[in-house]
């Protein structure tokens, strides 16, 4: 079923949702296979553009929706909360278009879980005593320093790293970057994150640069 962005009221985006939930019964449908078919008809974020699971509706109707797939006992996306409040805006917002393909349906769906690699044994969650370092090589990040306190790296797939970066060294920074779980990387890595004090650390693995342009915080 397609609405035009002018033609979108809660009549019509109430008749997109019970489309998903007739073709998809929840109680029948596999989670990842049922919030894939809800990015797909762009009924994941409303406010995202068309065929990245969005509308391009303002983002007012966000809540609507999700309250009708509520009320229907859908599956919940929000199993994958950093991902999906964290991980998915900043890749429409920021990322390529290749990107976008790549990581917003799997990230929607939970097919690929996320956590947030942020906080730090001498830092906490203090963003401004950040110690963890990326280091531009060729196309790949050098990433040094140390991350505890993750949760949900046990079952993660990618991560959102914090970092400060060579390049702006003498400003808070970031390289968002993306790995992996089980390459080569943090002792520790994310695959054994999930101990009582569960801590990363790198003395030097690479991250492939998701975007070659570090963003100021």
């Amino acid at each position: 079923m397609t609405i035009e962005p002018g033609q979108l009221d809660e009549s019509a985006l109430a008749r997109m949702v019970d489309d998903v939930l007739a073709s998809h019964d929840p109680g029948q449908t596999p989670p990842e296979v049922f919030l894939g078919a809800r990015f797909d008809a762009g009924l994941a974020w409303l406010d995202f553009p068309r065929g990245h699971g969005g509308l391009g509706a303002p983002r007012r109707w966000q809540t609507f929706v999700e309250r009708r797939f509520r009320d229907a006992s859908a599956p919940s996306p929000m199993r994958n909360f950093i991902g999906v409040g964290m991980a998915g805006p900043t890749i429409a917002a920021d990322g390529t278009d290749d990107q976008r393909r790549r990581y917003l349906r799997a990230c929607f769906s939970g097919e690929e879980l996320w956590c947030r690699l942020f906080s730090e044994p001498g830092a906490g969650s203090d963003l401004a005593a950040l110690a963890t370092r990326a280091v531009r090589d060729g196309d790949e990040w050098v990433i040094t320093g140390q991350k505890v306190w993750s949760s949900f790296a046990h079952i993660a797939r990618r991560g959102m790293l914090r970092a400060r970066t060579e390049v702006l060294r003498m400003t808070n920074a970031r390289a968002a970057a993306t790995r992996r779980r089980g390459t080569p990387g943090p002792e520790g890595s994310i695959g054994k994150l999930a101990t009582s004090e569960p801590t990363a650390t790198s003395p030097g693995p690479t991250c492939p640069d998701p975007d070659p342009t570090p963003r100021t915080l």
